[in-house]
């Protein structure tokens, strides 16, 4: 690593704190007199700044310089971020159209929170920018969250507009109002894509389909300790359907167990 001495260190603050600046002198006077003012001023700033300097350590000065080569970096990273294609008008989303889709994927939904074109912007398109972009790494830090929320049956590939934002709303993931504003004129204030009344009688629906095996002569394989065993009815669901080659997919044992336990409260309080 580069190290400096006192003085160089010092004249390195210095440039990083006092910026030249590009200041012609021109044919009008007055302008003149005030670039001039300008120059004098700044010089001025410097002088005492550098007595200030001189009474640090030279591990304060260090960390001084450390701190602004970092801040400088950023600051010019962000400038080159405001010019890449992402960042472009082209690349905004258009909230009137996607809040009418009936579902996005995971990767839909993350372009969609950070305001952007799903088809434009995406993980593969953006990926590569992920080192010196901090636009992109904001998208690569919900996109982690968003996978393994989908690892444990949090979220499905699949997932309603409504469902990503409460989601998002949820985890303290910012989004624009206009995104919800959009999505609130089709879609249901509720968890689910279906009014709260349709959602509970499926939900009674699956409670039933419970009680009549616990019931049944097979009683005992489906009850634990006198409550409906929830993993040996969803193997047994899951066994009828693959016995007559019917579709399993999205049939997931934790999302299975939940709104199986919402299904049986919801009879037992009728």
């Amino acid at each position: 690593m580069m190290t400096y001495s006192t003085d160089e260190s010092i004249s390195q603050i210095l440039e990083l704190e006092f910026p030249l600046t590009k200041l012609r002198n021109t044919s009008n006077k007055t302008k003149n007199n005030q670039i001039r003012f300008h120059k004098e001023t700044i010089e001025k700033k410097k002088s005492k700044r550098h007595g200030e300097l001189t009474k640090l350590k030279p591990i304060e000065l260090k960390n001084l310089l450390f701190r602004l080569k970092t801040i400088k970096t950023q600051d010019e990273m962000e400038s080159l971020d405001a010019i890449r294609f992402y960042n472009q008008k082209e690349a905004n989303a258009d909230y009137i159209f996607w809040a009418k889709v009936p579902y996005w994927t995971i990767e839909e939904g993350i372009a969609l929170l950070l305001g952007k074109n799903p088809h434009v912007v995406n993980w593969k398109s953006i990926c590569r920018y992920q080192c010196a972009s901090p636009f992109v790494r904001k998208y690569s830090n919900i996109r982690l969250i968003a996978l393994r929320a989908y690892q444990v049956d949090i979220l499905e590939e699949k997932i309603t507009p409504r469902q990503l934002l409460n989601w998002a709303k949820h985890y303290g993931i910012e989004f624009s109002l206009n995104l919800e504003k959009e999505v609130n004129k089709f879609h249901s204030t509720t968890n689910s894509g279906v009014s709260s009344t349709e959602d509970n009688n499926s939900l009674k629906m699956l409670g039933g389909l419970a009680m009549v095996l616990v019931q049944s002569q097979k009683g005992k394989k489906f009850s634990k300790n006198d409550k409906p065993n929830k993993s040996a009815i969803y193997n047994e669901i899951e066994e009828i359907l693959n016995n007559h080659e019917l579709p399993t997919t999205g049939l997931k044992s934790s999302s299975f167990s939940k709104k199986l336990s919402q299904g049986l409260k919801l009879l037992l309080e009728e």
